[in-house]
């Protein structure tokens, strides 16, 4: 008896969850809803659904890390960013990387078109745009990558690089100000399973205090558990408003 109570709660929390996302879902317009991973009272933290890129020989998946101002104050529009100073720490995990290391060339922004490609980590914005406290950087060599280059042609002498590296940090502001309540910062390229930790501050106008610290993780997930759970929402959401047509289900 038990067991079967045990069981039963099992699959009241697992449809309660899949209704959650279907939920979420319906409300983004389908299955390319982006997931919100951290919420402060000024700050919600997104990545986009992640995308297969490369040749599919390291399993890569790319996604955006951005942040959106939800405060309604324009003075609390993202502007900053710190993940050096005061102990924080960037961005970590098991992050791909594409560079021209025997010309020197690396790819922490998107200065380069020519290395800052879909299989890539990098930020979303060129050193020019920025206001610099502690220049962007990358590591790299932490260990291989099999993944063929996706560069267009080279000029002589510059050949890419392919491996992974272990955090993507720097601390600097937009030169420009605030390009309104979303800032898109930086694209992620890891595995499939990949869990990546966030550890750095946002900032506008104004000082936004503990408000700014986005401190938190998340999961690159397989293509299969995402596309299963897509499925599952969706058909556990049809379920539901069949009830709710037919009067069963308040």
């Amino acid at each position: 008896m038990y067991q079967l109570s045990s069981r039963r709660s099992s699959q009241r929390h697992c449809r309660i969850v899949l209704l959650s996302f279907a939920t979420l879902l319906l409300a983004t317009g389908g299955s390319n809803a982006d997931m919100l991973i951290s919420q402060t009272s000024i700050y919600d933290v997104f990545v986009t659904t992640p995308v297969p890129v490369g040749s599919g020989v390291e399993n890569l998946q790319a996604t955006t890390l951005y942040v959106v101002n939800t405060s309604g104050d324009w003075e609390n529009d993202p502007v900053g960013f710190d993940g050096v100073f005061l102990g924080y720490s960037g961005v970590a995990g098991v992050l791909h990387q594409q560079d021209g290391s025997g010309a020197g060339l690396f790819t922490p922004t998107v200065d380069s078109s020519l290395l800052a490609t879909a299989i890539d980590t990098h930020f979303l914005n060129t050193l020019g745009e920025l206001l610099v406290a502690a220049a962007p950087f990358e590591t790299r060599n932490v260990s291989p990558s099999a993944e063929p280059s996706d560069s267009p042609p080279l000029p002589p002498g510059l050949v890419a690089d392919t491996t992974f590296g272990d955090r993507l940090s720097g601390t600097f502001a937009l030169s420009g100000g605030a390009a309104g309540p979303t800032w898109q910062i930086a694209q992620l390229v890891a595995p499939s399973g990949t869990t990546i930790s966030l550890n750095f501050a946002v900032s506008g106008l104004l000082e936004p205090g503990p408000a700014g610290d986005i401190q938190t993780t998340f999961t690159i997930p397989e293509p299969t558990t995402l596309t299963l759970m897509v499925c599952s929402a969706a058909a556990l959401l049809r379920k539901r408003r069949s009830k709710i047509r037919r009067g069963g289900l308040a």
